[in-house]
């Protein structure tokens, strides 16, 4: 029997190593993004195995206290495409990730997995329950369909999808994105930094606002505002 995102409800946690931009296309219903930069990695593990945290690993700050909680039966860790464990390099974020669970995880709380063939394997054999745009469950389109979609020339392409999270918690996005209600709410997102000759503040009574007006022109000297974006940020 193949167990579904949807048959399992909230029983089942799955952690997509893969690069955002990559899970953002595409990516296995209700599954989380653990993706992140080395750079943090190492900052985060401060050069030490046992300093690489579930709470370092995971962008969705929600996501460990409910792994300690045990709330799920089954936590499947996956990458691109790696066939088996023992191909894993060591310093790889699914790597990371499985030592950390086995570490933070009581024992006999939850079953950790490791999805052999990664994403790619699991979209050739059941691209049913893959979709490409990030976090619209029960979507049933599939991914050529919404392949096409993504490349139609109706929208530019700075506007399709989601902003992107460049950093822990900091996300890069075009105006549309910023006017989107739903897609800031599902990002988690609180602050917007409005940098702009005209785009308004839609939300001023729901998030905090800083404008800087500039002018999208090559000649516009933006380094002048570095300190007053950085102190925002």
């Amino acid at each position: 029997m193949l167990v579904t995102p949807e048959s399992s409800g909230a029983r089942l946690l799955l952690l997509d190593c893969r690069p955002f931009l990559a899970f953002s296309r595409a990516h296995i219903c209700r599954a989380h993004n653990a993706a992140w930069n080395s750079l943090l990695r190492r900052r985060c593990s401060r050069g030490t195995e046992s300093g690489a945290r579930l709470d370092c690993l995971l962008a969705d700050r929600s996501l460990p206290a409910r792994v300690h909680s045990g709330d799920f039966s089954s936590i499947v860790v996956l990458d691109e495409k790696t066939r088996a464990l023992g191909e894993l390099e060591r310093e790889s974020l699914a790597a990371l990730l499985l030592r950390a669970l086995h570490r933070e995880v009581h024992a006999g709380a939850s079953r950790i997995c490791f999805l052999q063939g990664g994403f790619d394997g699991f979209v050739a054999l059941y691209p049913e329950l893959c979709i490409s745009a990030p976090g619209v469950c029960g979507n049933q389109a599939t991914l050529s369909e919404s392949e096409s979609r993504v490349s139609g020339r109706t929208t530019p392409l700075y506007d399709q999808g989601g902003p992107v999270e460049i950093l822990p918690f900091l996300f890069l996005g075009s105006a549309h994105h910023s006017s989107q209600r739903e897609l800031l709410q599902r990002c988690g997102i609180t602050a917007v930094l409005n940098v702009s000759s005209s785009c308004p503040n839609l939300f001023e009574n729901e998030l905090s606002y800083m404008t800087l007006r500039v002018e999208d022109s090559m000649a516009a000297d933006i380094r002048v505002l570095f300190p007053q974006a950085i102190h925002f940020i």
